[in-house]
């Protein structure tokens, strides 16, 4: 192979991983673990007909980081009543879910994700067809159970045309014919009870809720998609920030020459898009220390998603350009990190000889960048 054809093929390489980092960073963290492969377990309550409620956890790990997703099934007009997500759930913390709802008389077991997704499927289409509210994201909850399919079809025969709850909870769920006509319908049972919890659809909190209070209470929710830096208390995100803004300096003005000399033009957030690259190598290194490094740039990905969101608009769009920026020049020049370090280890080993300077076998590296340019060598 000519030394033109290398260099043709790498650069095709080069592009069509800059082109999965770019994918991998938009996409939310729940997407990513759903996609991954990995462990995955389902569990189901019992007795639907008597008790009125189905209960459905799913658990999975993969690609470097684990989740739940939770689903509520009322057997009356409500049909799908909760869908929620947590991420960074260990396997012993589930463990101690499953226990907390057998201890409060909902005892689970194991079952396939088909029957999973067959029985989400079946309360979307009750709570639909009868005109209530679906849960906030509960598409984006169902992606851990590869998403219910024709969801409109599904088989509703076990489910009942009743309400039982509290007024406000149908009051709020209600979206497909004004309360006063609905309560004056005769194909409906309704029985009202002013004890009986329901969920504020505004605050995405319970009121007096008991078997998924302690569960529910560490629900992921929007706007930040998950996005796992945002479980790191602010002022210990700034402390890191301060001790990445000497390296992101240096990096940045090397973006900078990197894109004028193309014609391309710096975006004004280059500083900060360094910033949180270089925090969330860092972090996703410390928390998978004995992990492949797929699965530590997958990390990265998340964490740098997560600390991207964390930015307001207007600044988010063009923040986002500066992070393309960023992986353009990373998968141009995969090394420039690791030369850096090198470089900084040799001019602290002159000014303070007899110290050692670090190996190159410390020296960090960028994200994936296996493909070295010494294979460019004729």
């Amino acid at each position: 192979m000519s030394k033109k054809d290398k260099k043709q093929r790498h650069r095709a390489k080069r592009e069509a991983k800059r082109k999965e980092m770019r994918r991998k960073a938009s996409v939310s963290p729940i997407k990513r673990l759903a996609e991954a492969r990995g462990e995955l377990e389902c569990w189901i309550s019992d007795d639907f007909k008597s008790f009125g409620q189905l209960q459905i956890f799913v658990y999975k790990r993969g690609g470097g980081v684990s989740g739940i997703a939770c689903f509520l099934i009322d057997r009356g007009v409500v049909g799908l009543k909760d869908a929620w997500t947590r991420l960074d759930v260990i396997p012993e913390e589930f463990e101690k879910m499953l226990e907390t709802s057998e201890q409060t008389g909902i005892p689970l077991h194991q079952c396939g994700v088909e029957e999973a997704r067959k029985w989400v499927a079946a309360g979307a289409r009750w709570a639909h067809d009868n005109g209530m509210r679906l849960p906030k994201d509960w598409a984006k909850a169902a992606m851990m159970i590869d998403g219910v399919g024709d969801w409109h079809n599904a088989d509703v025969s076990q489910f009942v045309k009743e309400f039982a709850g509290h007024p406000e909870d149908l009051r709020q769920r209600l979206i497909g014919e004004p309360l006063e006509t609905f309560l004056q319908r005769k194909d409906i049972e309704i029985i009202f009870s002013d004890l009986a919890p329901y969920k504020d659809q505004k605050t995405g909190s319970y009121s007096d809720w008991g078997p998924l209070d302690e569960l529910d209470e560490e629900d992921d929710e929007e706007p930040d998609d998950e996005a796992l830096a945002s479980l790191i208390p602010d002022e210990e995100i700034e402390a890191l920030m301060a001790r990445m803004a000497p390296g992101a300096d240096i990096f940045t003005q090397k973006t900078k020459t990197y894109l004028l000399e193309r014609g391309q033009e710096p975006s004004s957030q280059l500083f900060s898009a360094w910033q949180n690259l270089l925090m969330a190598r860092l972090m996703a290194a410390a928390a998978l220390q004995e992990s492949p490094q797929e699965e530590i740039d997958d990390f990265t990905c998340q964490l740098l998603q997560g600390l991207s969101e964390r930015v307001e608009e207007p600044r988010a769009a063009e923040l986002q350009r500066a992070v393309e920026q960023v992986l353009e020049h990373l998968d141009a020049d995969p090394q420039i990190m690791q030369r850096e370090y090198l470089n900084s280890q040799r001019l602290e080993a002159a000014e303070r000889p007899g110290l050692a300077g670090g190996s190159p076998d410390q020296a960090p590296t960028a994200i994936s960048h296996q493909e070295s340019e010494d294979t460019d060598k004729p």
